[in-house]
């Protein structure tokens, strides 16, 4: 019990100190299920699954390569995974299939560390589901607002979602991350 109460409070004190672009509301949940329905495939083959990432903490982000903020993310997200060990946590990028090609011109370009995926738009579309979740959510604060990113605990629920660009490499973030890791 004493360490889920420090967990919470850690939580509390990060959620604080995040930009008010960040939540956990009933539209972060609602997104985050839309995003399990999605048709995603890595880069290097195979279809990516939320339910693969069970037991570890996973953050999920959507960029484009013309996406200067999205693009701004990657060090501190690399760095994050770094000292959380990718034993416990895990990025994945996920972009749109329209731009494949370019896309992985600018992960190898970058030596981008994480897993790249995309979702083929002739499946699923992200105005597809924006409207899907419309009613649930304040706005257009779900996907055409880029970089969005989910973050997701160890059992696969939705802890928070960030809308905009955002300094992953915030000591209080990484050690509330830990502590979800290490749950």
């Amino acid at each position: 019990m004493r360490p889920l109460l420090t967990l919470a409070a850690m939580m509390v004190a990060v959620l604080f100190a995040l930009p008010p672009t960040a939540s956990a509301d009933d539209g972060d949940k609602a997104g985050a299920e839309a995003l399990k329905k999605m048709k995603i495939y890595y880069v290097d083959g195979g279809t990516f699954d939320l339910s693969q990432y069970r037991g570890k903490v996973v953050l999920v982000n959507f960029w484009a390569h013309w996406c200067a903020p999205c693009i701004s993310e990657f060090p501190s997200m690399a760095k994050m995974q770094s000292e959380i060990g990718m034993d416990k946590f895990e990025v994945v990028i996920i972009s749109s299939i329209k731009d494949l090609d370019k896309d992985k011109t600018a992960i190898r370009q970058r030596g981008i560390p994480f897993k790249a995926a995309y979702y083929n738009n002739g499946e699923t579309r992200i105005e597809v589901l924006k409207d899907a979740i419309a009613g649930r959510v304040q706005g257009n604060q779900i996907y055409n607002t880029l970089p969005v990113t989910y973050l997701f605990d160890k059992k696969g629920a939705v802890v928070t979602r960030f809308v905009g660009p955002f300094d992953y490499a915030n000591p209080k973030l990484v050690n509330a991350v830990k502590g979800l890791a290490n749950e």
